[in-house]
């Protein structure tokens, strides 16, 4: 009995120790201009934390957070909460956003779920002039970051937070991050020009060279024809586009099989089926003066592709609506397959550039592993997104130096610059209003990255 109680109270000290030790662990950290209080919790006592605040200008400073470890572990997650009074505050920008700019409440979840292919680290509030009234923005563009900003009804203030290693990473021995903290009286938009620049002027985030003919009009085959493409007539259309000042043509879905149905059941081999001579169809469309990009479902092998059997037991997930699974590019063979099958195509059909589809979808899913077992070379999907891509690219600039190669709006954020030189508002068909918008969202944080409307 004695022994029992003697354990009891062992317990009770050693959990009493853990809770003395956690909150220790969190700090308040001050910024001064803007005058802002952070919160930060869930610091491990396991690694060490070094903060640094910088004022860049007036309103405008930067904190930069370098942590330390053992590599032993990953680091757990960790949150900065912070608050700003709800004045001037008409609504919320973010890339994504879309028509609902509205202010939300704090106790909605994360609005900003960013990584490598979607969506990008940044919450602007701005007033009823259009002005910046806070701007917030993540360095980390590659690795998962929550961030969200909430009026809390109580107090009338906005409170906002940004959320690190929510997504495991596999172990780490360093880390670095930095965020920007903008309350200066400009407009929204310079507020968030700067912040794309901001972004461009790190190592890992530098901006793919634009050619002059990514920012001429351009012509895709998707609202027209759809996936029944037809090579005289689409021939006659460059003649036609060429006059009116197109220079370029996105031959988009259906090159790659006979098969019309939606879905995806046959993407993965990349077998010209309807175009079978595309060499000749290529070289046609170039008399015409017209370049030609060729579209691709990057992760998406279909269930009928022979893709789809050489990589089974290396996929992500299975989307049983598409007919198609979502490759794994953790393994070096996907990542190798990839790449030749965009390098070839280049190569055999002298291409001018890619529509790169579907990154959105390399993305980690309930029952993703973090780890380095079964062949894995990276623990992080995101990370060996941005292998795959930057290896990509690196070829494809080898071989022709003004490749241009497109993404579509939810992956056009920092991170995508460095891959892709033309961004494209998200589908919206027969939406005039839609794709303005979209195209605007799209051009706000692009710096001289060609934007298109949709």
């Amino acid at each position: 009995m004695v022994n029992d109680k003697l354990f009891i109270w062992i317990l009770i000290l050693v959990i009493s120790s853990h809770f003395q030790l956690t909150a220790q662990a969190d700090r308040s950290i001050q910024i001064a201009s803007p005058n802002l209080t952070l919160s930060v919790t869930g610091e491990d006592p396991g690694f060490k934390y070094d903060w640094r605040v910088t004022m860049v200008e007036k309103d405008l400073s930067r904190l930069d957070l370098a942590i330390q470890g053992n590599g032993d572990r990953q680091i757990p997650p960790l949150t900065l909460t912070w608050k700003v009074p709800a004045i001037n505050v008409k609504g919320t920008w973010f890339a994504n956003a879309y028509f609902n700019k509205s202010i939300r409440p704090d106790w909605e979840n994360d609005i900003v779920q960013s990584r490598a292919a979607v969506e990008a680290p940044v919450i602007n509030l701005f007033g009823y002039d259009d002005m910046n009234t806070h701007t917030f923005a993540v360095s980390e563009a590659i690795n998962t970051v929550r961030l969200h900003a909430g009026l809390r009804e109580e107090e009338s203030s906005i409170i906002c937070s940004v959320k690190l290693f929510s997504e495991p990473q596999g172990a780490q021995q360093e880390y670095k991050t930095s965020i920007l903290f903008d309350s200066r009286s400009v407009p929204y938009e310079v507020a968030l020009s700067g912040v794309s620049d901001w972004w461009s002027s790190f190592e890992n985030l530098k901006p793919l060279q634009v050619p002059d003919l990514a920012i001429t009009p351009m012509y895709s085959t998707w609202y027209s024809y759809h996936q029944s493409l037809d090579e005289e007539q689409l021939l006659e259309e460059c003649k036609l586009a060429y006059a009116m000042g197109y220079r370029s043509i996105i031959i988009d879905d259906g090159w790659q099989t006979f098969d019309s149905n939606r879905g995806y059941a046959y993407s993965g081999d990349w077998k010209p089926e309807r175009i079978p001579k595309m060499k000749e169809f290529v070289d046609q469309v170039h008399t015409t003066g017209m370049k030609l990009l060729l579209w691709y479902s990057v992760p998406l092998v279909g269930a009928k592709s022979q893709a789809y059997k050489k990589f089974n037991g290396k996929f992500l997930s299975e989307n049983q609506g598409w007919g198609a699974a979502v490759l794994d590019p953790r393994y070096p063979e996907v990542r190798t397959y990839l790449i030749e099958t965009y390098i070839n195509a280049l190569r055999d059909w002298d291409l001018d550039g890619f529509k790169l589809d579907f990154i959105d979808q390399f993305k980690a899913f309930e029952q993703t592993e973090f780890t380095l077992e079964n062949g894995r070379d990276h623990a992080s999907v995101n990370e060996a997104v941005d292998r795959l891509m930057s290896d990509l690219v690196s070829r494809l600039q080898e071989e022709k130096s003004d490749i241009m190669i497109e993404f579509r709006q939810r992956y056009v954020g920092p991170v995508m610059r460095k891959y892709g030189n033309i961004f494209r508002a998200g589908d919206c068909p027969n939406d005039a209003v839609a794709n303005k918008i979209r195209t605007t969202d799209v051009r706000l944080l692009s710096g001289n990255t060609a934007v298109h409307s949709d």
